[in-house]
């Protein structure tokens, strides 16, 4: 069998023909094409499943942050409860929830 017989007989010419692109300067690259449209087909299922649990982060972050605001504003609440009683506070605790107010604004306004 020859050299010409096995490229035009078992389509060694599309295989040739591709790898030739593949190498060339064009931007055509049909390796890589192939390579991605097999991966999509075998990774369907996990794309899908990714996407679920990616919503149901985004979920558990959104409720995590809201607690953390309504955390922050109990505490701050109750740091005022505690300034209308004769309760005296330090330096650091009044430093301490003045950064606590920060985060809270910073919270409502995002």
């Amino acid at each position: 069998m020859s050299i010409k017989e096995l490229l035009f007989g078992g389509g060694g010419l599309l295989l040739v023909l591709m790898t030739l692109v593949q190498i060339a300067p064009i931007k055509v690259n049909p390796w890589s094409a192939l390579a991605k449209a097999i991966g999509k087909a075998v990774n369907t299922d996990i794309c899908h499943r990714l996407d679920g649990i990616e919503a149901k982060l985004d979920g558990h972050i959104t409720m995590d942050d809201r607690r953390t605001a309504d955390s922050r504003r109990a505490q701050i609440l109750h740091f005022n409860n505690e300034l209308l009683r004769p309760i005296n506070h330090t330096k650091e605790e009044f430093i301490e929830i003045l950064a606590k107010i920060d985060e809270y604004e910073r919270y409502c306004e995002e």
